[in-house]
């Protein structure tokens, strides 16, 4: 804040040693950092794996994931590293790891640290031993199977979903057990594992399914429910059976309801691909703006199906300030805004992350 001294944040004060080297460990610690946490991240000599890319969609994920982290490169496995984290995690409140290693001797050493380990599966159990990636998480949970079309095979969803959703739990975690201590004194170990957050995300798919046995299947949705193509995009819609004829109306086919196929709700479902089919030639005549507007005002629901340059340039998304910029470089770099907004105590960047520096055995 310009002439005036910057307001406190909610976690000032609370100092994070982060081991991590993958999504959910970095993205949980990023959360901590923006809050107001001294969060270091400890990276082997030649950088976190995050720093190295393996396809062009993750070539700014390093950059994503540890901005307001201060970066220092330990060898752990020479005495002089262990030396020196061992006086790091003397003087922290969190550490934050997601490999295999046992963090209980950490907090049997230092009884007010609250010790955060993030893995794939649970070292109990047949997938003990199993590698974890996002395809294996959405297939194991039950999210894949569910999604996709009827005719189709399952859908997986791309990017670190489960990865993101395991972090944020990371983050609500290390608050709790922070809360816990201020009444206790000491601290605790959490765990976090990918795979059974993958499955309490599962839009209650997994509950439903152990308490009756039912599950919605893929396939049509049970009404006038689709995705449309216009003229300069594509747009998602959904119409309620008692707004049918005013959709239909809005759409340029206004005795389409009339037709027997289409006039009560179970046979417009039953048909509902025929439907489409005379629909579509007038919506594909339609910029999507016109078709929301003119599906919003028959009472339907619609929204335009965006692409990465409509997300960034959405005028919701401008009036909230979602999109950040900060100096990088020399350079105004774009920065997403906060998980979660904090009216007293709000998210701060305090800087990007470094290049890789040297070896430090300090």
């Amino acid at each position: 804040m310009t002439g005036t001294q910057d307001p406190p944040q909610a976690l000032d004060g609370v100092a994070v040693v982060d081991l991590s080297a993958g999504v959910a460990g970095q993205f949980a610690g990023r959360v901590l950092a923006e809050h107001g946490a001294r969060v270091v991240l400890v990276e082997p000599p030649g950088g976190s794996a995050t720093r190295h890319p393996r396809g062009p969609e993750d070539r700014y994920l390093f950059r994503h994931l540890n901005s307001g982290k201060r970066s220092l490169v330990l060898d752990r496995a020479t005495p002089e590293g262990q030396v020196a984290l061992a006086a790091m995690v003397a003087g922290a409140d969190v550490l934050l790891a997601d490999t295999p290693e046992d963090l209980a001797p950490w907090l049997q050493r230092h009884p007010r640290l609250v010790a955060c380990t993030i893995r794939d599966f649970a070292p109990q159990g047949p997938y003990a031993h199993w590698r974890g990636s996002e395809m294996v998480h959405q297939a194991l949970s039950g999210l894949m199977h569910a999604t996709g079309r009827a005719d189709r095979e399952p859908l997986y969803g791309f990017g670190h979903r489960a990865y993101y959703s395991a972090g944020a739990a990371a983050v609500s975690a290390i608050v709790g057990a922070l809360l816990v201590r201020l009444r206790s004194g000491r601290g605790q170990l959490l765990e976090i594992r990918v795979h059974e957050t993958a499955m309490a995300m599962s839009q209650n798919i997994v509950a439903q399914y152990s308490y009756n046995g039912t599950v919605q299947a893929r396939g049509p949705y049970p009404g006038a429910c689709d995705i449309f193509r216009c003229r300069d995009g594509w747009a998602s819609m959904y119409c309620r059976g008692d707004r049918w004829p005013a959709f239909c109306a809005a759409l340029g086919e206004p005795d389409l309801p009339a037709d027997p196929r289409f006039g009560a709700i179970h046979q417009l479902v039953r048909h509902w691909q025929e439907a489409h089919a005379i629909l579509a030639p007038h919506v594909r005549e339609m910029t999507v703006d016109d078709f929301v507007a003119r599906v919003q005002g028959a009472r339907g629901l619609a929204s335009r199906v965006n692409t990465m340059a409509d997300v960034l340039a959405c005028g919701h998304v401008a009036a909230r300030r979602f999109l950040e910029a900060v100096e990088e470089d020399g350079q105004r770099r774009p920065l997403l805004g906060p998980l979660f907004r904090m009216g007293g105590t709000p998210r701060r960047i305090a800087a990007m992350p470094a290049p890789l520096p040297q070896a430090s055995h300090a």
